[in-house]
C-alpha cells in the first residue's frame, strides 16, 4: 500500500531494484496494481540460489521513501546418486560378501544420506541379511546368503537425502558348492 498526504496516490511513482541482479534481475521485478494498492512480483533467474534484497521506492516527485525485503531462493533438490557394482556371483557357503558402493548428492553431505535395500528372493537372500557400513561417499554393502540356497536374487538399493530417492537394482547370482568340511561316505559295491 502506498500513500502520501499531499499527492494523489495515482500520481505516486513506484520502482523496485534488486541488490543481486544475477539472482533477481531488475527486469524480473514486475510492479502492478493501481492507486494505493500496488503489487510486486519477483521472479528469480533460472538455476540460481541465494538471497537478494528487493528495495521498493515511492516518490511524489520531490521526496522518496523506501522499504526493503529479502527474497531467498533455494537451489532446488536433485536426487542423490548411487554407483553400484555390476551383477556378480557369490557362493552360498562363503559367508559374508562385501561390495563397494559410492553415494553422492549435490545438496547434502554424504554422511546425511540414507541407504536401504530390499531382496526379491527372501529364501536365498533375506533383506535382513543385507547390511551397510562405511562412511561418507564410500560405503560397503554386505550380503549373507542362506547357506545351501542358490538362485538369482534381484537386490534393489535406494539412497535418500530426505527429500528425493534414487533407486538402482543389481542381480546377485548365488551358486552352491559343497559346504565346508562336508563329509563324503563311500560304499563298496554290493553293500
Amino acid at each position: 500500500m502506498v500513500d502520501d498526504a499531499e499527492t494523489r496516490v495515482t500520481s505516486l511513482n513506484v520502482s523496485a531494484f534488486s541488490s543481486d541482479t544475477t539472482l533477481v534481475p531488475n527486469a524480473n521485478i514486475a510492479l502492478g496494481g493501481s492507486g494505493a494498492n500496488r503489487t510486486i512480483q519477483v521472479t528469480p533467474a533460472l538455476l540460481r540460489a541465494g538471497t537478494a534484497a528487493i528495495t521498493i521506492y515511492v516518490s511524489d516527485g520531490a521526496l522518496t521513501a523506501s522499504s526493503s525485503f529479502d527474497v531467498s531462493v533455494g537451489a532446488g533438490n536433485t536426487p542423490p546418486t548411487i554407483e553400484v557394482v555390476p551383477d556378480f556371483v557369490v557362493d552360498s557357503y562363503a559367508g559374508v560378501t562385501s561390495e563397494p558402493l559410492v553415494i553422492a548428492d549435490k545438496e547434502s553431505r554424504p554422511e546425511d544420506l540414507t541407504l536401504t535395500a530390499a531382496s526379491f528372493n527372501q529364501t536365498v537372500l533375506p533383506t535382513a541379511n543385507i547390511a551397510f557400513s562405511g562412511s561418507g561417499s564410500n560405503r560397503v554393502m554386505s550380503l549373507t546368503p542362506v547357506p545351501g540356497k542358490t538362485g538369482d536374487v534381484t537386490v534393489s538399493l535406494a539412497v535418500s537425502d530426505g527429500r528425493a530417492v534414487s533407486r538402482r537394482s543389481l542381480m546377485v547370482r548365488i551358486r552352491g558348492t559343497k559346504a565346508p568340511n562336508a563329509k563324503m561316505t563311500l560304499r563298496k559295491q554290493g553293500e
